[in-house]
């Protein structure tokens, strides 16, 4: 009997110790992710000459640009195969990713059905793209929130009470991503 209870007490301590070091893993990982996004604020109101050099690599020399300093980045504007797009330049000055409207039908026709089905009391809106840069490893914000760097649909729905977001995958899965 005193054996049983030795385990029972020792399998005890170790659920205890096990919820405490989850809990403080996820308090570390809430820290990494405040630091991460204080790091990446930019400084300043005049966009980077070096972003602007980048974007020249990157694209040729495009006269049509418009730059901005965000929080986070800076954006060029420009036109390019009949699309108007956005470039983004973290705080390195690379390449993050691009931005461009598409239409619903340029989605993955798996995720339209989804959509169609799942949100039919929903008004389909605007279809952003989102193509991210491989080469660089850092998580991209869009609509105030920041997500794991990776190309993505973000397809904008409403209906009389909601106004919603919802990410979409190149392989067609339907992520809710945010309520506006």
């Amino acid at each position: 009997m005193v054996f049983l209870f030795s385990i029972s007490l020792v399998f005890a301590q170790n659920e205890v110790k096990t919820k405490e070091i989850i809990k403080t893993e996820k308090e570390i990982k809430g820290k990494i992710e405040k630091a991460k996004q204080e790091r990446r604020r930019l400084e300043g109101t005049d966009v980077s000459n070096r972003a602007k050099e980048n974007f020249n690599d990157d694209f040729g020399n495009n006269t049509d640009v418009v730059w901005e300093r965000g929080d986070f980045y800076d954006v060029a504007k420009f036109t390019e195969d009949g699309y108007t797009k956005k470039a983004y330049y973290d705080f390195d000055s690379q390449l993050i990713g691009v931005t461009w409207f598409v239409t619903f039908a340029d989605i993955p026709e798996r995720a339209q059905e989804i959509i169609n089905e799942k949100y039919k009391d929903y008004e389909i809106g605007e279809v952003l793209f989102y193509d991210d840069n491989e080469i660089v490893d850092v998580d991209f914000f869009i609509f105030g929130t920041l997500f794991k760097h990776e190309d993505n649909y973000f397809v904008s729905l409403k209906n009389e009470s909601k106004h919603i977001i919802l990410r979409v995958d190149s392989e067609g899965n339907v992520h809710f991503f945010k309520e506006n």
